[in-house]
């Protein structure tokens, strides 16, 4: 799940590129996650990486920003590369609908942050995080992202039809 950014600047938004490994329809563990300031070539270079690295299902890419562009470029070379219109609801709603349950569920696990310390950023922009634009949002956003896409998938789920029970 890729949070894009318009450009590489000094005041842009961070990129968030997220893989997540999922257990039945719950149970989700971080399995990668790349973060900061960065341009096209470098978000396109790195989208191709965590690809050829992970081989995913699919890729989510936020339909805003860069992310059109990306999709557009890659759709060849990156299979199931989709996007994803985060729609109108606010960062803090989309977290909260998408991602917060599942925390509070317990059904969210990070790997060791002293065996990968990019997990303790992770935590740290997950703290800080206030609803808002350009308070280290990236990460919440590509997480909310996905977590709301399969969400969406789960409720779409054939419900299996017992047999009724001899009383």
């Amino acid at each position: 799940s890729i949070d894009t950014a318009v450009k590489k600047t000094s005041t842009s938004d961070e990129v968030s590129a997220q893989v997540w490994g999922r257990k039945g329809w719950a149970e989700r563990t971080l399995l990668d996650r790349r973060y900061g300031r960065m341009g096209y070539l470098e978000l396109k270079d790195l989208t191709l990486e965590l690809n050829q690295r992970w081989h995913p299902a699919f890729t989510l890419v936020e339909d805003k920003a860069s992310g059109p562009d990306l999709i557009a470029d890659l759709s060849s070379a990156v299979p199931g590369i989709l996007p994803f219109n985060p729609g109108s609801a606010s960062k803090y709603e989309r977290s909260e609908v998408g991602s917060a349950p599942l925390y509070r569920a317990h059904q969210k696990t990070l790997p060791d942050s002293t065996l990968f310390p990019w997990v303790r950023d992770f935590e740290t922009n997950h703290k800080a995080f206030r609803g808002r634009d350009g308070d280290a949002d990236g990460d919440i956003d590509a997480e909310s992202q996905l977590d709301l896409y399969w969400n969406r998938l789960a409720r779409q789920a054939p419900f299996l039809v017992l047999p009724a029970l001899p009383p």
